[in-house]
């Protein structure tokens, strides 16, 4: 009786827990027979949005971290996961990819999640440096005419899915939910301060107001250590180390400021065109499943990888309709002005007349 109840069982199929330890075992000989290294330059390219030289310094950088045990994968697959996730239009789990294959739902989330907090570990610090850097200050002067600027700074968001448990504060005027960041690029568009910590409600000037970057430069000159500048929009305040365009202006002094001004704060936005058009995950249709906090720090961990892509010279990616050029948006009703010296007001005021005095000239 009791061979017959046996193989009548094995008649109706395999136990539900042999069947998933099977799938296992099958997912993680797949994990180990792929490479994607092995594919095809432009392959790769378009799939991880990093060219193989860029992808295997990455590598080299986050070592040879196994995760945890129980969802053990080899690290140029965790690495390859992620970046495909990062630059892929799809929405969460990645559709019809070859790798997604090798593993489970679950563990691909604790990949990702792991990945990215490596990333932003062994990354972030080195490759996004505020600094006062001469470079820039001749480049904008030779191509503009203004001196003393070490960067421009500009406003964007990034955009989440609108869900009921979303925090009033998250949704922006045109009614979507996001999160207002602040990019800050010097002249060849690498970033060199992002700051991705706010609601989609908030100011531009809000952002920069609470940022490192504001604080560090603010610092400097308050050590008489600064003798530079940003450039930012109206969006902003006019500080003596940051200049922003006149209001109003009528004067042919000041109109030909802001016109230079404009011209040479565009950097910014094709910095965060370019920057979003690599990493697709901030593209406004797609409407990630992540939360705002992941989508920060995706944004942090993005704007080291996209210095890297520029470093190792990795060709960018056309720009669709699909991007935003939010810098400076136009949702700001105003500036959030600091409480500062009517001195200080003053000497911002001074130094921004001075440089349209020389632009003049």
């Amino acid at each position: 009786m009791i061979p017959l109840l046996i193989l009548s069982y094995f008649a109706v199929g395999e136990h539900p827990d042999w069947r998933k330890r099977s799938l296992t075992r099958r997912r993680r000989a797949l994990r180990d027979a792929s490479n994607p290294l092995t594919l095809p330059e432009e392959v790769f390219l378009q799939k991880f949005r990093v060219s193989k030289e860029a992808f295997e310094y990455i590598l080299g950088k986050i070592g040879a971290n196994d995760g945890i045990r129980r969802t053990y994968t080899p690290p140029v697959i965790r690495l390859a996961l992620t970046l495909e996730l990062l630059g892929s239009r799809s929405h969460g789990r990645l559709a019809g990819s070859d790798l997604c294959s090798t593993v489970a739902q679950a563990t691909f989330s604790v990949v990702v999640s792991e990945m990215i907090q490596e990333l932003e570990d062994k990354l972030c610090s080195e490759w996004i440096q505020l600094n006062i850097n001469a470079d820039t200050k001749r480049w904008f002067y030779k191509e503009f005419g203004i001196p003393g600027v070490i960067g421009c700074v500009g406003g964007t968001h990034i955009y989440f899915r609108k869900t009921s448990q979303a925090e009033e504060s998250f949704i922006n005027p045109s009614g979507k939910a996001s999160v207002n960041g602040m990019v800050v690029c010097d002249h060849d568009m690498k970033i060199i301060g992002v700051n991705f910590g706010f609601p989609g409600s908030t100011h531009d000037s809000h952002v920069w107001n609470h940022s490192n970057e504001r604080a560090y430069l603010k610092d400097h000159w308050n050590r008489n250590e600064s003798n530079g500048w940003l450039l930012g929009s109206s969006g902003y305040p006019l500080e003596p180390w940051l200049m922003t365009p006149y209001k109003n202006a009528v004067d042919p002094t000041k109109r030909k400021y802001n016109d230079i001004h404009s011209q040479a704060r565009s950097i910014v936005n094709r910095c965060i065109d370019l920057y979003k058009g690599r990493w697709r995950i901030f593209m406004e249709d797609r409407k990630s499943r992540y939360n705002a906090l992941k989508m920060g720090k995706f944004a942090t961990v993005c704007a080291a990888l996209h210095n890297i892509c520029i470093h190792y010279k990795v060709k960018d990616f056309e720009i669709g309709d699909f991007i935003s050029s939010a810098p400076g948006t136009d949702w700001d009703d105003g500036v959030e002005v600091m409480i500062e010296s009517a001195q200080l007001i003053r000497i911002s005021e001074e130094t921004r007349n001075g440089v349209a005095s020389a632009l003049a000239s």
